[in-house]
């Protein structure tokens, strides 16, 4: 939902714009008239967000559950969490208590239902594309990436020792010219003297 991060920084200039004018009012209509072109964006961002949300609902056949809010500061967010945060024994007393519902309303959510607050990563380094990948398809993945790396290392540590006995054989083994043979160990070798 880049459209809301837009329109937010669509405001911020608006709000330059304003500065500006109040700074320099003579170069008044210049100003508005930009100003006039950040609030065409604004509405079309407006109706694009409106657009692509209806699109989403309509392709989940739901309504969207979670959403992640980035704060400007730590106060901010704790502000936030501590609004909506309710413990299990006041929200069990406020369900069944009627006369307390309209007093915490506003820590409600669409007037129904409490919601679940906790902090999560940084959203920049969410892979958004791996957002509808289900649990199955995560463990398949992590499992073929595990026989991959379990397979690189035996044929790595069966090669090196392939490789190590090789080499003691070779080392083993001693040409000779003066007898006639091929060859002969170094334990014959030994023998010989």
């Amino acid at each position: 939902m880049s459209h809301i991060v837009e329109m937010f920084k669509e405001c911020e200039e608006i709000a330059d714009l304003r500065k500006k004018i109040q700074i320099d009012p003579q170069n008044t209509r210049m100003y508005e008239g930009i100003q006039w072109k950040h609030y065409t964006k604004i509405t079309e961002l407006n109706d694009d967000y409106y657009e692509e949300k209806a699109r989403i609902q309509k392709s989940n056949g739901h309504s969207i559950k979670n959403a992640f809010i980035t704060f400007r500061s730590m106060e901010g967010k704790e502000r936030c969490i501590k609004a909506f945060e309710i413990s299990w024994f006041q929200r069990y007393f406020i369900a069944n208590c009627c006369c307390l519902d309209g007093f915490f309303r506003r820590k409600k959510l669409l007037q129904k239902g409490f919601p679940s607050i906790r902090e999560v990563v940084d959203p920049q380094t969410v892979i958004w594309e791996n957002l509808g990948v289900s649990f199955a398809q995560r463990c398949n993945q992590n499992m073929k990436t595990y026989m991959v790396i379990i397979t690189t290392l035996f044929v790595s540590f069966w090669g090196f020792y392939y490789f190590q006995t090789i080499e003691k054989d070779l080392v083993a083994m001693v040409r000779s010219d003066c007898q006639g043979e091929s060859s002969y160990d170094i334990d014959i070798a030994w023998l010989d003297n």
